[in-house]
């Protein structure tokens, strides 16, 4: 378990990390397109 446990936690830190890149250019891309 403990081989295992730092691919899981490192798949799950990646994961995290797209879904971060993902919101912000998300968040951009809004912006960018609808100026306030």
């Amino acid at each position: 378990m403990d081989i295992a446990y730092p691919w899981l936690l490192n798949k799950h830190q990646e994961g995290l990390r797209a879904l971060t890149d993902t919101h912000e250019a998300y968040r951009i891309y809004f912006w960018g397109s609808h100026p306030i």
